[in-house]
């Protein structure tokens, strides 16, 4: 077994690979698992398999999952700050046509004002 032969080598070259002692291959992922499930792998060498070789320690792998982590808190980050029920909760901005002024009211504020 070749510890440099990395998940991305294995995908790019479409070659009879043993995927028996590519189950102890210690920089295949858990992803790379996943997306090839059809194949014959060997569980015991999986479950044995510490998956920390030089792959995990690479720079393409740590900027591969900086990546993938920022992605995922910024979805999270969008989701939460642009709930619909966090836009009313606190202030209501609103536009006093009337008196052309602009008023900073609470939800309470603004419905006993402007919903009469």
């Amino acid at each position: 077994m070749n510890v440099n032969v990395t998940p991305e080598i294995i995908t790019a070259n479409q070659l009879p690979w043993d995927w028996r002692y590519i189950s102890c291959n210690p920089n295949i992922t858990i992803e790379f698992i996943k997306d090839n499930l059809d194949k014959r792998w060997l569980l015991e060498f999986i479950s044995q398999n510490p998956m920390d070789g030089p792959y995990y320690k690479s720079d393409s792998y740590k900027r591969k999952l900086a990546h993938e982590t920022t992605y995922a808190i910024h979805e999270e980050l969008i989701k939460k700050t642009l709930h619909p029920s966090r836009h009313h909760a606190n202030y209501l901005d609103t536009y006093d046509l009337a008196t052309h002024t602009c008023a900073h009211l609470t939800v309470e504020q603004y419905n006993d004002e402007y919903r009469q």
